[in-house]
Formats: C-alpha cells, structure tokens, sequence
C-alpha cells in the first residue's frame, strides 16, 4: 500500500513526509500527534491521510486501530 501512494504523490517534495504521516497513523498515532511531530496543522494532517486512503482505494482510515476511548454509553 505505502509503495503505491509513493508512485501516486510521485514527485512531489513531500512523499516521505507523507508517507511518514501514513505510516505513523497506521501505526496507531493520533492526528495530533502526527501533527506535531511534522510541523503540520491537524486538519492538514487529516486532509493528507484522507487523500492517501482515496488513492488507495480505502482501506487507510479503517485499518488504523480504534480509539481506546470507551463508548459513549449516554446515547439513548
């Protein structure tokens, strides 16, 4: 997957940065996280990851690990 988003952003300047983002989010990390470790907004994050899973055909935001936050269990 992440050799196929290479070839798509192609010679932009920043595909190691993007993959990097991809990776790390596949990892587990937060957009905030992401964030903050390459200089980027969260929404500029967010942004990066949903073009890479558009790329791909999906798969990107679904494979990355759920919240470890408890379910909302005030929805009635």
């Amino acid at each position: 997957m992440l050799e196929k988003l290479r070839t798509c952003w192609g010679f932009s300047p920043t595909v190691d940065r993007n993959i990097a983002l991809v990776e790390g989010f596949l990892k587990g990390k937060r957009f905030a996280d992401l964030a903050q470790e390459h200089g980027l907004s969260t929404a500029r994050v967010r942004q990066i990851i949903e073009k890479a899973d558009w790329f791909v055909g999906g798969g990107i935001l679904t494979k990355a690990e759920p919240s470890k936050a408890s379910p909302r269990s005030d929805l009635r």
